[in-house]
């Protein structure tokens, strides 16, 4: 699940495990696989999610095509058409903890993304001064996005080509169907944000 600080459920999903590497551990949601987020809505993506999480490391990254197609669906029966144009997006996140259920993190407001051509942005910075994180989160999340955009600039694992290499062991199905172990994923928002 992801939260945010501190801890209001704000995502919710189930994945499956692919394995793990020095990265860390590598999850997939299959398209078309429902993602539960607040106040009822339910979003499914056009293509497989990768996921990354670290071991230690106080972000959370995920992998997909040049173009990811989401469709929100509202509680009110309306249907909208989103499109993200960037192939790599960070959530700067408290470290994943890893549970019988499943992985569960809090969201810590930065994100890090990058597009098809390299071009890396950190998103949400202004939101940094009136979050209410406490001192060592903040200090954590300005330290993991430093770390972030230098591992993405490098072309460090798992920002090189290991989704590449990842996406080769995700057999072509319809939606959670492998053999494989699933995991719930939850995803917190911190409270004093906008409910996404």
């Amino acid at each position: 699940m992801k939260l945010k600080y501190p801890d209001r459920p704000g995502m919710r999903w189930t994945e499956e495990a692919l394995g793990e590497d020095a990265s860390g551990e590598w999850t997939v949601v299959p398209a078309g696989s429902p993602v539960h987020l607040s106040r009822g809505r339910v979003i499914e993506f056009g293509s497989d999610q990768l996921f990354c999480y670290p071991r230690d490391g106080w972000w959370v990254a995920h992998f997909w095509g040049p173009e990811l197609s989401i469709m929100v669906h509202h509680p009110d029966g309306s249907i909208e058409r989103q499109v993200k144009s960037h192939p790599c997006y960070v959530d700067i996140s408290t470290p994943p903890v890893r549970t019988r259920e499943g992985i569960s993190f809090v969201d810590l407001i930065l994100d890090v993304v990058a597009d098809e051509a390299g071009e890396i942005t950190v998103l949400d910075e202004n939101e940094l001064p009136t979050a209410n994180l406490p001192g060592d989160y903040l200090r954590q999340a300005q330290d993991a996005r430093r770390k972030v955009v230098t591992a993405m600039r490098a072309g460090a694992p798992p920002f090189d080509d290991s989704p590449s290499r990842w996406r080769q062991e995700i057999a072509p199905s319809d939606g959670l169907t492998s053999s494989r172990p699933l995991l719930r994923a939850d995803h917190h928002f911190i409270a004093t944000s906008p409910t996404p």
